[in-house]
């Protein structure tokens, strides 16, 4: 049917395929469908619980309340996959898919160039991200809730993706308000993946009959 692209599959398993071999096919794409969504559930369940929960709310949480926690974020989020695929347009799913390859491109500076340094302040890195995500959402809604917008404030022939848009802002800020902030002397607070160089794993005194 017209509009209705995602359907020529199962048509056209439901039209060429005997009935018991037709069934097998549709099971094999319900859980082609289900296995990501609660691999994405089952991961956004532990990054919390792990991040946020355990880090701020609940430090000295027992495994067991933690376990309890992530099956409730789990499931809460695969009620909420649910609603979305049923309450929102199909429009409204692939804006949404627009703009979340504009802000996912956001987290590049802190993940990827923090690899490489830790010149970067935390602080500036946190502002360069929402200028980042402000200015990419802007600039695609701005167009019609398109990822390509016109390079220049009046617009020309030269078009640029969104996200890069976006990201070169990022950098920018990031870049800037690090040098300020440490012209400031603004402490960047502790790094819990900066070990000290004289950090050396020593070997335990030996304990025996041998040992005085």
């Amino acid at each position: 049917p017209e509009g209705g692209a995602e359907a020529a599959v199962p048509m056209l398993v439901d039209r060429l395929m005997p009935g018991p071999l037709a069934g097998l096919v549709f099971g094999a794409i319900v859980v082609g469908a289900l296995v990501p969504a609660a691999v994405m559930s089952i991961a956004a369940a532990t990054s919390f619980v792990r991040n946020v929960y355990v880090e701020y709310v609940h430090p000295t949480a027992t495994p067991k309340r933690q376990v309890r926690i992530a099956k409730a974020v789990s499931l809460t989020a695969k009620l909420g996959a649910v609603a979305f695929v049923f309450g929102l347009r199909d429009q409204d799913a692939i804006n949404l898919q627009l703009l979340g390859g504009v802000w996912i491109l956001q987290v590049f500076p802190a993940v990827a160039v923090g690899l490489y340094t830790r010149w970067l302040h935390p602080r500036a890195l946190l502002a360069g991200w929402a200028a980042g995500m402000v200015t990419g959402t802007w600039l695609v809604v701005r167009e019609g809730f398109s990822s390509i917008v016109p390079l220049g404030p009046g617009g020309g022939p030269l078009e640029i993706y969104a996200g890069v848009a976006a990201l070169v802002l990022n950098l920018t800020v990031a870049v800037a308000c690090t040098a300020a902030l440490h012209r400031l002397g603004v402490p960047r607070g502790a790094d819990a993946t900066d070990l000290p160089s004289r950090l050396m794993v020593r070997r335990r005194p030996e304990t025996g009959a041998n040992n005085p």
